[in-house]
């Protein structure tokens, strides 16, 4: 058995058994999968220094929260927990040391060159250096321990800050908060923030304890592999609820995660309705699912805008293509004709070829499943090749960005958003005051989500008298209340109850609401 493969089972076996022991799964699911990648390549690239740094860095931060959650769920003492987060970080350093100072004696010397010109791999000799590399290696774990028994008291003393009889509940995000949809990620973040200030000056009470709030917040890109990472490291750091993800590609795989570590995960922005049609108990969505938002825009495009000549594109995400595909079911189920379905090839914004072929189609309409940038350059594009069908956008698209982006030629173009208009909603002028009041700019698009998915969670914890999952899961499938972006309830598949949809249009410049439906 090669050393890659022995070394990726141990690893595996080990994760397993720590597992079933502190019910940690996403400790073991991120633990064997980095054995497994590194360990798998055999060290062919030539960095095994630079891993064992950052692996062992990663190795220690993620050790001393496995070691924290578990020790701190049987002991609640104050004086307890501070001890507990000494001796996790203490532990973890001691490790991560020893590993690296293992690892380091291992790293190959330079590969000289043989006389037939062909390198070989020469080990140094452990012999000649070895009281030298072991007083190195101790010198190496003493600073180690050292300096993260240091960081160890500052942590817990920071922690031990709460009260005595405060319940720290965590709750997580994720969503890309850097790349292109950055600025989505951060209004989502702040929409959730601004719902956990708001509880925590509340002082609420779950069971017989005052709750204060923590959001742990973790940046997917939108890329469905660093969602599945970000879903198991959230549930190895032991959050109750996790308000994400914003893309319904990087959605769908972490609902899985989510399900097995039996957290729920409530949906502020991703509408694929796969989300919730996978038959887990742990998925939600406070937004209107993609079958009632392009569904009634597909019923409005027929029955009301009369269109005879249909053109979709989409940009082949998830989302994207999930709405299209439902905007494309419902006009033939009215009786309208798709003539032209193109899809945008990546992230490019070119769609020369796409409107070449629509504009020899001669359509009367046009259905963008994407969201803003690319569809401000589809619209900018239709207006230099002068095609005069109707640009009809779905959610994302009503935003700022798009205006900004399209210029002259986003006047007139229509565009069908999740929810009611937030100026119409009962408390959304409150919201969106508080919400520039405290971030300093005003809501971009999802942000009133956010807030109504936190605080969906956090009155079914105080509904529960309890903040654990599998206590508090039935309060949160059967919850009702007026969030700032209307009713919240769920159906029993966790989809939000009568979703509503507004029909957006660019009139001088700015996106006014033309009508709703639903809600």
């Amino acid at each position: 058995m090669s050393f890659a493969a022995n070394a990726t089972g141990i690893a595996s076996r080990f994760a397993s058994r720590l597992a079933a022991r502190a019910n940690t799964a996403g400790f073991s699911a991120w633990f064997s999968a980095a054995f497994t990648a590194r360990f798998a390549a055999g060290f062919t690239d030539r960095s095994t220094a630079r891993f064992t740094n950052r692996f062992t860095a990663s190795f220690a931060e993620r050790l001393t929260a496995t070691f924290t959650a578990c020790l701190t769920d049987r002991f609640t003492d104050r004086s307890t927990a501070f001890f507990v987060g000494f001796f996790a970080a203490f532990f973890a350093a001691f490790f991560a040391a020893c590993f690296r100072a293992f690892f380091r004696t291992r790293v190959p010397a330079a590969r000289p060159t043989t006389l037939a010109g062909r390198p070989t791999a020469v080990f140094r000799d452990r012999s000649a250096a070895l009281p030298a590399r072991r007083a190195r290696r101790a010198a190496a774990i003493a600073r180690a321990a050292a300096a993260t028994a240091a960081a160890a008291v500052t942590l817990s003393a920071s922690g031990g800050a709460l009260a005595a009889g405060t319940l720290d509940v965590r709750i997580g995000f994720a969503a890309p908060l850097s790349g292109d949809y950055a600025n989505y990620g951060r209004d989502l973040e702040n929409g959730v923030q601004l719902a956990l200030d708001e509880a925590n000056a509340q002082n609420l009470k779950i069971g017989d304890q005052t709750a204060h709030f923590t959001l742990i917040a973790i940046d997917d890109r939108s890329d469905p592999r660093l969602g599945v990472q970000a879903a198991a490291s959230l549930a190895n750091q032991n959050v109750v609820a996790v308000v994400g993800h914003f893309n319904s590609g990087t959605a769908i795989p972490a609902s899985r995660i989510y399900e097995s570590a039996g957290i729920p995960m409530i949906s502020p922005a991703a509408t694929n309705p796969v989300i919730t049609q996978q038959g887990f108990a742990n998925t939600f969505m406070v937004i209107a699912s993609d079958a009632q938002n392009a569904g009634v825009a597909g019923a409005w495009a027929v029955d009301v805008m009369k269109a005879k000549r249909v053109a979709i594109v989409d940009d082949r995400t998830a989302f994207g293509q999930g709405e299209a595909d439902v905007f494309e079911h419902t006009v033939r189920e009215r009786g309208g004709k798709v003539v032209a379905r193109e899809f945008s090839n990546g992230d490019s914004d070119d769609f020369g070829p796409q409107l070449s072929r629509i504009k020899a189609a001669d359509v009367d309409l046009l259905y963008f499943g994407g969201l803003a940038r690319q569809g401000a350059a589809l619209a900018k594009q239709m207006k230099e090749r002068s095609i005069a069908a109707q640009f009809v956008g779905g959610g994302g698209v009503a935003t700022a960005d798009f205006t900004q982006v399209a210029g002259a030629a986003a006047e007139g173009a229509m565009a069908w958003e999740y929810g009611r208009p937030l100026a119409q909603l009962p408390d959304g002028p409150r919201f969106a005051q508080a919400y520039k009041s405290r971030f300093g700019s005003d809501v971009l698009a999802y942000a009133p989500f956010g807030y109504d998915a936190a605080w969906a969670a956090i009155r079914a914890m105080v509904a529960a008298k309890s903040s654990k999952p599998d206590v508090y899961r039935s309060a949160l499938k059967s919850i009702g209340f007026d969030g700032v972006t209307g009713h919240i309830a769920f159906e029993p598949d966790g989809s939000l109850k009568n979703g509503a949809s507004t029909l957006w249009q660019v009139r001088k410049g700015a996106w006014v609401p033309v009508t709703t439906r639903g809600g």
